[in-house]
C-alpha cells in the first residue's frame, strides 16, 4: 500500500480539518475502491463501499489514533461493508421469495398496496438495524419531520453530523431495499419514499 501519512495530517483530520480529509481520501481511495471490487466484482457496489468507508472515518474523526495505521483501519471498515453486502445479496433471494409468496396468498388485494406493505415493512427492518445515533436522526427527520437544525438542537450535536447521518442512512437504504426489491416493487414506489431526501 501506499506511503503512511505525516502524523500531522491525521492530527488535523481528528480536529475535522476537511484538507487533510481530502488528501486522506486521495491517498487511500483506489485501494478502498479495489478491495471492494476485489469481493464485490461490481462497479457500482464498489463505489457505494469506498463512499461510506470513508463516511465512516468522518464521522468518527475524533477517535483516530494519530499512531496507528490508518489505511489497517479503512481496509478493516470496508472489508467488513463488502462482506455485509454478499450476506444481504444472499438474503435477498429468501425476500424475494417471500414478496412472491405474499402476493400469490394476498391476491384479493392490488399488487400495489400489498409490495407497499411489504417495502415498508423492509425499511422497517432497515432502520432498526441503523446504529442507534442514525436511528435517531432518520426518525426525528422522517417520521417527525424536523430539520437538521431542529435535530441538532434536541441531540446537540452539529447540523453538519446530522447531515452526515441521514446521508448515511438513505444510501443504507436505498442499497440494501434495491438489492430486495428491485425486481418486484414499482420504480415510483422507491421514487416517492426517497423524494426530497
Amino acid at each position: 500500500m501506499a506511503k503512511h501519512l505525516h502524523i500531522s495530517i491525521l492530527e488535523r483530520l481528528r480536529d475535522g480539518d476537511e484538507a487533510a480529509f481530502n488528501e486522506v481520501y486521495n491517498q487511500f481511495s483506489p485501494g478502498i475502491y479495489n478491495l471492494a471490487f476485489r469481493y464485490l466484482q461490481d462497479a457500482a457496489q464498489s463505489e457505494e463501499i469506498l463512499q461510506e468507508t470513508f463516511i465512516s472515518l468522518w464521522l468518527n474523526k475524533e477517535k483516530i489514533d494519530v499512531s496507528g495505521d490508518l489505511w489497517v483501519y479503512l481496509f478493516v471498515i470496508a472489508k467488513r461493508k463488502s462482506l455485509d453486502i454478499l450476506r444481504n445479496i444472499k438474503k435477498s433471494k429468501v425476500l424475494l421469495e417471500r414478496l412472491s409468496d405474499a402476493a400469490d396468498v394476498l391476491s384479493n388485494c392490488t399488487e400495489e398496496k400489498v409490495l407497499a406493505k411489504e417495502f415498508q415493512r423492509l425499511v422497517d427492518v432497515v432502520v432498526n438495524s441503523l446504529p442507534e445515533q442514525q436511528q435517531k436522526i432518520f426518525r426525528l427527520s422522517r417520521q417527525e419531520g424536523l430539520s437538521h437544525n431542529e435535530i441538532a438542537g434536541i441531540l446537540n450535536i452539529s447540523a453538519n453530523t446530522v447531515k452526515n447521518h441521514m446521508v448515511q442512512a438513505n444510501k443504507t437504504l436505498k442499497f440494501r431495499l434495491q438489492h430486495t426489491l428491485l425486481l418486484t416493487v414499482s420504480a415510483n414506489i422507491i421514487a416517492n419514499f426517497f423524494s426530497g431526501h
